[in-house]
């Protein structure tokens, strides 16, 4: 039997910067951007379809403006990336 040596391509996952993101879509400021990227930063890009406010509560995000303004936040920038 001949062995086959084969290289598998190495999946590289680009780690999501969640100040920006909250800072640009979100309109938080930079503490509050700080605040919540700390907690946020547990999930990836491709969480974002899944997050509504209960998780954000979950998650320690207690002020429900900076909630609100974080799943509006996701609404407009998932509206700019169809491909997910």
């Amino acid at each position: 039997m001949k062995a086959v040596s084969s290289s598998v391509g190495s999946v590289r996952q680009v780690k999501f910067d969640w100040m920006e993101f909250l800072k640009t879509y979100c309109n938080l400021t930079e503490f509050e951007a700080r605040e919540c990227s700390d907690m946020l930063k547990v999930m990836i890009e491709e969480d974002l379809m899944g997050v509504d406010t209960a998780v954000l509560e979950r998650l320690g995000i207690e002020d429900p403006a900076v909630r609100l303004k974080v799943v509006e936040g996701i609404r407009s920038y998932m509206r700019n990336k169809p491909y997910m």
